[in-house]
């Protein structure tokens, strides 16, 4: 399935900080937002949604099953949608749950740069060492470099 593209100018009519903040002369390079159309199958379900007011905390496994078998395919791991997978609204607030629940202050944490700035800063905030690791130049992890 293929993003579907937006030129420029369709951009600059976003009402976001990216696309507002800045002179027309600046291209911003910003991570986390969308700067593709969204899906015509995306957009109906999300007006489906807004149309019934069904805008509240989703309930149910239907992301950790959609998860699940994207993994399996993708990486041949199934884990148990009941105990292995949760939902996170922020990725920030990810990056904290993970550290906590699997290193400890001093231990050594690879990023693969270049890298979104605030995930060093929250790494060396937590008092871990940041260890860098290139990707290889078809952008995988060099394994051997770890």
């Amino acid at each position: 399935m293929a993003l579907l593209s937006l030129s420029l100018d369709e951009l600059r009519t976003r009402s976001s900080l990216k696309w507002q903040h800045y002179p027309a002369d600046v291209l911003p390079m910003w991570v986390a937002e969308m700067d593709v159309a969204l899906h015509p199958a995306v957009r109906e379900t999300l007006l489906g949604a807004i149309e019934r007011g069904d805008t509240g905390y989703p309930h149910g496994t239907a992301y950790a099953e959609a998860f699940a078998a994207m993994a399996a395919t993708r990486w041949d791991w199934r884990p148990d949608v009941a105990t292995r997978i949760r939902r996170a609204g922020d990725v920030m607030n990810s990056i904290l749950a993970v550290l906590e629940a699997t290193t400890s202050p001093g231990d050594a944490v690879v990023i693969n740069p270049p890298v979104y700035p605030p995930f060093q800063q929250v790494v060396s905030g937590y008092r871990r060492t940041i260890t860098e690791a290139a990707l290889t130049p078809d952008g995988r992890l060099d394994l051997a470099a770890l």
